[in-house]
């Protein structure tokens, strides 16, 4: 499965991501630790509703 990092767009595979970070719901998949701590910093910029991120996952149960 390919996803897109939220912070940078890159698309990666899922297998290759190098961290994810479960958000409202929903998980994140990020291609470096630089692009997941900028994601933890201000996660509202990167899932704004308006722009849906391509690489949001519904969170297993």
């Amino acid at each position: 499965m390919i996803v897109e990092d939220p912070v940078c767009r890159n698309a990666i595979a899922l297998e290759d991501a190098r961290a994810s970070e479960e958000y409202d719901g929903w998980a994140y998949f990020f291609c470096s630790s630089r692009c997941h701590e900028a994601f933890k910093l201000n996660p509202g910029r990167y899932t704004d509703p308006r722009f849906p991120a391509a690489a949001a996952a519904p969170r297993k149960a």
